[in-house]
């Protein structure tokens, strides 16, 4: 998290998903064991790449933070274009946050009712598509 200016006592958080099929993609980042009670997360970027596939098409991605029900959609604006070109390198869509995007519950350390903790924040995408080998998505931030 060069470049990115956090509070004294912060913990950094990252997670990341890849795939060879072209299929979607879903990271989390939250602290250890559901979340540490009382701490907040705090969403500071992403980066997304893939490949093209067979067939253009745009890639939605979407934020979300987890109460005790479960998802909670912050936004889904960010598109990433698909080019028709099976296996052809595109550029990295990266996004900086700055403030960060804080999720507006704090960790409980129990599990939501879709799974990762109360107050963590993901980041999910759509399928990019059949021949889109090569995909990743990654997410930073910090707890606090």
């Amino acid at each position: 998290m060069t470049g990115f200016i956090t509070p004294q006592g912060y913990t950094i958080l990252t997670a990341n998903a890849s795939s060879t099929t072209g299929g979607a993609l879903s990271a989390t980042i939250s602290g250890p064991s559901n979340g540490t009670p009382g701490r907040s997360v705090y969403l500071s970027g992403f980066s997304y790449q893939c490949t093209g596939a067979t067939t253009a098409t745009n890639i939605s991605i979407t934020i979300q933070y987890f109460n005790a029900a479960g998802g909670v959609t912050f936004t889904s604006g960010f598109v990433y274009p698909i080019v028709g070109t099976a296996g052809a390198v595109q550029a990295p869509m990266v996004i900086n946050l700055d403030p960060p995007l804080s999720s507006p519950q704090v960790q409980t350390g129990i599990a939501s009712g879709a799974g990762p903790g109360v107050g963590s924040i993901n980041i999910s995408t759509t399928s990019a598509g059949a021949a889109a080998t090569v995909c990743a998505l990654n997410v930073w931030g910090y707890m606090l």
